[in-house]
């Protein structure tokens, strides 16, 4: 993957090198290397997700976010619930 990023940043710099060289505009070759490096990822399956991550497959119909997703595994608030994420009751 790192050699991926390597070899897609070097055609970038190599495209803005012979643009400056030989005068032309090397829009099209920056994004042609893009394209490769996208289409690259997409091959080899891209980076990997933690095995202890958490995730949820069912059967919604997309992906609903709400104010209570910002919990972070293994931090304290005092003043959220850490099992709901509500604010107490006062």
């Amino acid at each position: 993957m790192i050699r991926l990023l390597f070899a897609v940043l070097a055609m970038i710099v190599g495209a803005l090198v012979a643009g400056a060289y030989f005068q032309f505009d090397p829009t099209a070759l920056i994004f042609a290397a893009l394209a490769f490096g996208i289409y690259m990822v997409g091959c080899i399956g891209g980076p990997s997700l933690p095995a202890d991550g958490q995730g949820h497959w069912g059967g919604g119909q997309g992906i609903y976010f709400s104010g209570h997703d910002v919990w972070v595994e293994g931090t304290q608030s005092r003043d959220r619930d850490p099992e709901t994420g509500d604010a107490p009751k006062r």
